[in-house]
Formats: C-alpha cells, structure tokens, sequence
C-alpha cells in the first residue's frame, strides 16, 4: 500500500513544457510497443519470457525514464543519453524482446524492404562494477543516434568502511529515487503516462528555485558514497545551483573530507574535477572556489596543493557561491598555487 511518503507529486508532460523530438518520439513509442506486446502476452499466458529466462517477471512492465534526461528536458534542454528504468524486468531482457520485435517487425517486410533495412541494434551488456558506480548489470544500445541504458529500479545498503554497497536489490520508483545524489537528479519520466514523478516531491521545486539539495540527509547521503559530494558541487557549477544549508554543513564535514581522501580512488575524483572545469556550463573559477569554501582541497588536488588566503569578500560574510565573474577572479587572486 503506498503511503504519504512514496507518493509522488506529478506533472504532466504539458504542464513541465516537456516536448519530445522526433528521434524521442520514435524512440518512446518503439519502447512502448515492446512492452504492450510482453504484457498483453503476460495478461493471456501468466508468463512472456522463455522458460530458461532466469527469474521471470511476475508483473506487467512499466517503463520510466530516470535522472538526468527528465533534468535536461524539464530546463529545455536536448539530451542524447536516455536512462530507462524498470520495475519488473532486467535490462538485458528488455533489451533482447527489443531485438526480436525488431526482428519480427523485419521479417514482414517485402524482400525488397527487408534487403534495405538495417539490421537490430546490438546489445552491449555494462557488467555490474561497484568501484565504477556500476551497482547492477546494464544493458545499452543505439538508437537512432541516442544511446540508451536500460536497467532495474533498485535500493542500496551501505556499510560504514566502504562506498560500494553491500546489498543491492531489485527497488521501487521510491527507494530508487531516494538513493540519487540529487533531488534533481530523482526525477522520473512515466511512458504510460506521460507524467513526470518527483518521489522525493522536492526535486521539480528545486530545479525552478535553483537548489542543490540531497534526496536524503547529506550527511548519511556523503557518507555512504563521498563521491556525491564532489558530485553536488559538479552539477551546483553546472546549473547554477545554490547548496543548500544542510548539504554544505555536511560537506563540511571533517568525516566526510576524510572519506573521500580514503574511499574515493583519484580516478574517480579526477573525472569529476573534469565535469567541473570543462565541457558545457563549466567554470574553473567557481569550481576552485566552491571547492575551496567547503574545505575540499587537500582531499582532491593533494594536501598542501593549495593555500586559501581569506578574501575581502569572506571577511564581510559573503557567501563564495553568490558573487559574480568579477568578484570571483579578484577572489582567485588571493589563491597561492
């Protein structure tokens, strides 16, 4: 039974100014189809997958696509990398009803057609890797010029020694949508229904009002993976995001400094400095000084890498995050690289 809690706020496709390209449309209503076919054949048979499929799906499949994506296309912007999750299904099984309806869909053409057609996209299968953020198995394909992953709604359990989870199970829209870094990195966009789904019903609020703010409290959030909070710096500098009070606390944290010194490898903390300093939306300026206000330096340049000197700005009590370009290249004056 659902309650207040894992009941989400929605809004309509419309209503969000969502609009899908052509590409996207093709896409979702591909998807779609798939499913409609599995679960009508579910409905008349009680099963839709081969008798040697391991754990066969009880129930109908509903599919959403997760994070990111909705992001982007709720700000107006285009994505090209689409995250599909779902609930009763592995990804590597939709993905393979994908292939065979594709197949099917080809063997009714006329030999003409059929000798034009493309062949069915091929299946990478993305093993589960924990020490690359890869909890569960993916599946990913091309489609049209989007790539797409496919994988399950899932729930997390960490342990207090490490950043890799040591249970990880097949999860609600709810319980998935809690273990996001981000609220606004939670968000679900329903095929069905054309609905987008805030479960953490902060994260359509905070994409308008421009706040970075963690699904769960930070410091249980930054614990469990250390990595989040560079990752909330990343995308505060990408979105122009305000952190909010709680999860700068916690980045505060000298725990959390630490564990992201013992946890994280340099690999990882380097890709995420990337994110920060280049590519779209990017400022090195802010990132070093976002990253310095938190007290985050020894644990990603190296200790003694950097010497913060207290700014003009810090002594009348401004916040770091707020000021303008100006303001924030007289402040990178007072760093001693």
């Amino acid at each position: 039974m659902a309650t207040a809690e894992d009941t989400p706020i929605l809004l309509s496709a419309a209503e969000a100014n969502l609009t899908l390209s052509e590409e996207e449309t093709k896409i979702f209503d591909l998807l779609l189809s798939v499913a409609g076919n599995y679960n009508a054949k579910l409905l008349d048979t009680g099963s839709a997958l081969e008798p040697a499929a391991e754990q066969p799906a009880e129930l109908p499949i509903t599919i959403r696509v997760a994070g990111g994506w909705v992001r982007d296309k709720v700000l107006g912007l285009s994505s090209h990398d689409i995250d599909i999750a779902l609930d009763t299904i592995s990804g590597s099984q939709f993905a393979d009803l994908i292939v065979t309806h594709l197949q099917l869909e080809q063997a009714q053409l006329s030999p003409t057609s059929f000798s034009n057609a493309k062949p069915p996209p091929k299946i990478g299968i993305i093993n589960a890797n924990p020490d690359q953020s890869k909890h569960l198995e993916t599946a990913t394909m091309k489609l049209f010029s989007h790539s797409i992953d496919f994988t399950n709604l899932r729930g997390e359990e960490y342990a207090s020694h490490s950043r890799i989870p040591v249970n990880t199970w097949r999860g609600t829209p709810y319980q998935d949508a809690l273990r996001r870094d981000l609220t606004v990195n939670a968000l679900f966009y329903n095929l069905h229904t054309h609905t987008i789904e805030d479960y953490t019903q902060l994260g359509l609020l905070d994409l308008k009002e421009g706040v970075a703010r963690c699904p769960l409290p930070p410091l249980q959030t930054f614990t469990d993976d250390p990595l989040r909070v560079l990752r909330a710096v990343r995308f505060a500098i990408r979105f122009q995001l305000t952190l909010e009070s709680t999860l700068r606390g916690a980045a505060l944290e000298k725990s959390v400094t630490e564990a992201l010194r013992t946890k994280i490898s340099r690999e990882r903390i380097g890709t995420e400095l990337d994110g920060m300093i280049s590519g779209s939306n990017a400022s090195p300026v802010r990132a070093f000084l976002l990253l310095s206000d938190l007290r985050l330096n020894d644990a990603v340049f190296g200790k003694d890498c950097f010497v913060w000197k207290e700014s003009k700005k810090e002594k009348a009590g401004v916040d770091v995050e707020a000021g303008s370009a100006e303001e924030e290249d007289k402040d990178l004056d007072e760093m001693a690289i």
